[in-house]
């Protein structure tokens, strides 16, 4: 017995001194944040040792995750994971913002909402400007604005963020005008929230709550939201809430979470798919649900309608046109398109091949969404039980999502980062120590060398781990052939 319990403290000490050890790399990289103040040289900026810094912080992360599984849940280590996890949100927020600016936008829009003007049918170009059919309310917004409205990028273009996003905005402009403290605070509470959502799934599913720690102390999703402040962050406990609801058969109640998921980032709507698929032998709730889920995201989507007002100056029509940065997959698509239309004595333009890329990628996660959600169904596809099947096949569908996207930026990976707590993938926990490369992109642009990056470094990012993630299915598939 004392030997026993001499190994469980040690196994404590040692995820909490590797906890430690990822605090301190967020702590270099905070200092290294004063050297990357807006408008500096881009050339001058210390990109190379941030980089180096924030891939360096997923070594010890990742021994932390190794150890999770080993170690027993006591009140200690509870709170060691949680302070860790805190400190490490704390450094970040209080570091010099690096490399990302789309907090000005969230700023801006958060203003117009505050005060009652209609974000979807505003361009901050034009409220700069002063032109015809800017209200004096609104000039009056843009001059107190200050630096703000100034340094919000593609001002040509309207918000693309849904209502429920901007309703976030408008609350963090009422709570902190024009900070990032407002922001900061409301990023924390959605965290706190994510952070009790979790270990409830992972009782419920029968998991060590250590595996907690996979999500709270992850460095580059606290860098993408306590340093970057991507709005991200904000999915997380809706889409929570939306699988613990679902795993405790209140279908009605998570349906209702997926729509606000939804009128935050539109793309959660695919989760509907497993769940109606799990839903199909129950008729009554199956189409409560579904109802349930389509009024909500019509009522909270409403305000969008707008868009359209802008035309092509509309943030999500252009998202949605011609977008495309850091991946790798869809790349294949476009150009594979583009080499065979050559052949056959046709010329493709960019645009046109970027849409049909588009339409076979959008075919591609449809056909993995139908596979995916069979799975989670079929009975004889995995020893897993029915709650892991369905936890599996929400981390699945939102990773193939992103996979196969056009625009594949770091932040993105809190979509689903949250879940690896609860179905861990060392393909796609590999994303944490590949993807700050993305940052090289500002290197090489101030060099006149970014091609590098769109065709070369990009491969470095994602090959990895999708031999690692074949590799991991190829050691599956045997033990199920066998069954």
């Amino acid at each position: 017995m004392p030997s026993e319990v001499t190994a469980t403290s040690r196994l404590t000490a040692s995820l909490l001194l590797l906890g430690v050890a990822v605090v301190a790399c967020c702590l270099a990289i905070a200092g290294l944040s004063s050297g990357f103040a807006y408008g500096t040289d881009m050339a001058d900026r210390p990109i190379l040792p941030f980089v180096a810094f924030l891939m360096l912080a997923a070594l010890p992360y990742f021994a932390s995750v190794y150890l999770a599984p080993r170690a027993s849940h006591s009140r200690k280590l509870a709170w060691g994971i949680f302070i860790i996890g805190v400190a490490m949100r704390l450094v970040m927020a209080i570091a010099q913002p690096i490399l990302e600016d789309d907090f000005y936008r969230y700023l801006w829009d958060g203003a117009v909402t505050a005060h009652g003007h209609h974000p979807y049918t505003i361009r901050p170009a034009d409220a700069r400007a002063g032109g015809e059919g800017v209200s004096p309310e609104l000039l009056a917004l843009a001059q107190e604005s200050g630096v703000v409205l100034q340094r919000v990028n593609h001002p040509e273009l309207g918000t693309i963020y849904p209502p429920v996003t901007q309703a976030v905005f408008g609350l963090a402009h009422v709570l902190a005008p024009w900070s990032r403290a407002g922001l900061l605070t409301l990023y924390y509470a959605a965290d706190c929230v994510a952070f009790a959502l979790l270990l409830a799934l992972l009782r419920r599913l029968g998991r060590n709550p250590a595996l907690v720690l996979v999500y709270w102390w992850n460095p580059l999703c606290v860098k993408e939201i306590y340093n970057s402040l991507h709005m991200d962050i904000l999915l997380a406990p809706c889409l929570l809430l939306f699988l613990l609801m679902f795993l405790r058969r209140r279908p009605v109640i998570a349906s209702c979470a997926l729509a606000v998921a939804t009128a935050v980032k539109l793309w959660p709507f695919l989760l509907l798919a497993p769940m109606l698929v799990t839903l199909r032998k129950s008729p009554r709730a199956l189409v409560i649900s579904l109802c349930a889920c389509l009024l909500l995201s019509a009522l909270l989507l409403a305000p969008m309608a707008g868009t359209r007002m802008l035309g092509n100056a509309s943030g999500l029509a252009a998202y949605s046109a011609r977008w495309e940065m850091n991946d790798a997959l869809f790349m294949v698509f476009p150009w594979s398109i583009r080499h065979i239309a050559t052949i056959a004595g046709h010329t493709l333009s960019a645009g046109e091949a970027h849409r049909a890329g588009k339409l076979i990628a959008g075919l591609v996660l449809l056909a993995a969404t139908v596979l995916i959600c069979r799975r989670a169904v079929n009975q004889d596809s995995s020893h897993a039980e029915p709650e892991h099947r369905m936890a599996a096949a929400v981390l699945w569908i939102t990773a193939a999502l992103f996979l196969l996207s056009p625009t594949q930026f770091p932040w993105y990976f809190i979509w689903f980062a949250p879940l690896l707590s609860l179905i861990p993938s060392r393909g796609l926990m590999l994303l944490t120590l590949t993807l700050p490369l993305y940052y090289l992109k500002f290197y090489l642009d101030a060099r006149g060398q970014v091609q590098l990056f769109h065709h070369g470094v990009v491969w470095l990012e994602y090959v990895p781990v999708w031999l690692l993630l074949l590799w991991d299915r190829g050691k599956e598939t045997p033990r199920h052939v066998a069954n």
